[in-house]
């Protein structure tokens, strides 16, 4: 599946070096091109429009403008979700339900939030050079 791209510079200003590396993105070729690279590998691509999928509530199918509460949190129903799975999800039930197919339980698949990992930049040393190097570690 792929989101339906048309329209989608329509009503944006972004001034106009903005605007005029915006209209240069080839949206048409990108998609073009992810189905003919499909097609070599035996996958069928199919369009499907994004509209209102991150601000609809998988477990209820409302509209909740609010529920996105910012990037990321989405919150409703009692329930807190990853943003982005809420939009991928109610962009996989747009598809089941075009080809008639059974929708899987909103609650398993997209799951509440889970705790982020987060980890913590320990410096190690200074190069010849002078740049500062250091390694991630887990965070207790």
């Amino acid at each position: 599946m792929v989101g339906e791209l048309k329209g989608i510079r329509a009503d944006k200003d972004w001034g106009d070096a903005g605007n005029q590396k915006f209209h240069a993105w080839p949206f048409s070729r990108i998609s073009n091109l992810l189905t003919y690279k499909a097609a070599l590998a035996g996958i069928r691509v199919i369009k499907v429009s994004e509209t209102n999928t991150s601000t609809t509530c998988p477990l209820c199918d409302k509209r909740a403008k609010t529920a996105r509460v910012r990037r990321g949190l989405f919150l409703h129903c009692g329930q807190a979700f990853n943003a982005d799975l809420v939009g991928a999800y109610n962009i996989l039930q747009r598809y089941l339900r075009e080809t008639g197919r059974v929708l899987p339980d909103p609650a398993g698949v997209v799951g509440a939030l889970a705790r982020p990992a987060v980890n913590r930049f320990v410096w190690r040393k200074t190069t010849p050079k002078g740049r500062e190097q250091g390694t991630f570690k887990q965070a207790a």
